[in-house]
């Protein structure tokens, strides 16, 4: 081969392996760009998440709040007296607590606290209820026929005896004491008889309440208030966590998605190859034309002699741009970006000036 020839090699060498360095350089851009976009989304969701959340807690405690404003305000003057307190406290405690999970779901309300002395104690979604908390279940159920023009409204662990009984379950329970079978019947007869006259199944009229009999007692509602704040605030550290852990494992599914992998490599070194490797029958075709021999006149073992110079050039820049991701992935990842650049310059000179293919 004349100098000429070899000095143009060289120029086309350096031009392919620049070609390859510019491809690798796409790649990486491309995937910071996209790991940027990935991780802003990210933040963007969990900060939008974490906003939702504080909300959602802000607006359930004031509900908490001024229930249990409105709650001291009945213990302090004393109305309802000592029989007829706990009924009071009852309304306000139901909407209050009601309201806040609500609100903690991001939901609207959907309980008024009438307080007008009128038949109606609440509207829950629209819907006129009267409250009845009484320490006796048959007397409890009896004063529905006082207000058949709207729903009842009885305490949790007796709605569940009632629940129970109609139902029709072997063994009733108030209290972690059995009901006998005579009080199960009783209070079975009353909700039938209640339903027959009112033309609806017990379970259209008959709401539950979210607390027990015992929680809105003038001593206990205190601690009521208190145990469904910290029922909120827990709810809230763990969402929050959730939140977190989600935005973590996304992050870390991103880094790792934006790692350089195998199919890049591969497609890094098949366009050196493919480059090089036209680019190596085209220098073989012009040398024979330079020692006079056309490409139509090429014999069998001409075209054997291209085909080894071909597959050479394409051995030689797949092997280039394999190692030419690699050393920019993992000399540059790691702060090193001059010192990523010098290997790599070397490493090019190498590939195109002096590494030595044999011919065997």
């Amino acid at each position: 081969m004349t100098d000429k020839n070899t000095a143009d090699k060289h120029a086309i060498d350096n031009n392919v392996a620049q070609g390859i360095a510019a491809y690798i350089d796409y790649l990486n851009q491309l995937r910071v760009s996209t790991l940027m976009d990935t991780l802003r989304q990210i933040l963007n969701n969990e900060t939008g998440q974490l906003k939702d959340l504080a909300e959602r807690q802000a607006n359930a405690l004031r509900n908490l709040d001024l229930a249990n404003q409105n709650v001291m305000n009945i213990v302090n003057s004393g109305r309802g007296g000592e029989n007829g307190m706990h009924g009071f406290i009852a309304e306000f405690a139901q909407t209050g607590i009601a309201n806040a999970r609500r609100a903690f779901e991001g939901l609207e309300k959907s309980t008024i606290t009438l307080n007008n002395n009128g038949p109606a104690d609440l509207l829950i979604n629209g819907k006129p209820v009267q409250v009845k908390f009484y320490a006796n279940l048959m007397n409890e159920l009896k004063t529905s026929a006082e207000y058949r023009s709207m729903d009842m409204m009885f305490s949790k662990d007796h709605m569940d005896v009632f629940r129970a009984v109609m139902h029709g379950d072997k063994e009733v329970f108030l209290n972690g004491q059995p009901l006998t079978s005579n009080q199960v019947q009783k209070i079975k007869q009353i909700i039938e008889e209640e339903s027959n006259i009112r033309g609806l199944s017990w379970d259209k009229w008959m709401q539950s309440s979210v607390l027990k009999y015992d929680q809105v007692q003038r001593e206990a509602i205190d601690r009521t208030f208190t145990e469904e704040t910290d029922n909120i605030k827990r709810q809230t550290s763990e969402q929050k966590s959730e939140i977190s852990n989600k935005a973590n494992t996304d992050k870390a599914a991103a880094y790792h998605k934006a790692q350089p992998n195998l199919g890049e490599a591969n497609k890094a070194a098949g366009v050196g190859a493919a480059i090089q490797g036209g680019l190596n029958f085209g220098i073989f075709v012009y040398q024979k034309h330079e020692e006079g021999k056309e490409i139509w006149q090429f014999t069998a073992e001409d075209w054997k002699e291209g085909g080894v110079k071909t597959s050479r050039g394409c051995l030689q820049r797949r092997v280039f741009g394999l190692c030419n991701l690699w050393i920019d992935q993992c000399l540059s990842s790691f702060g090193s970006e001059r010192r990523g650049d010098s290997v790599r310059n070397f490493w090019t000179h190498r590939c195109c000036h002096e590494i030595p293919f044999r011919r065997d």
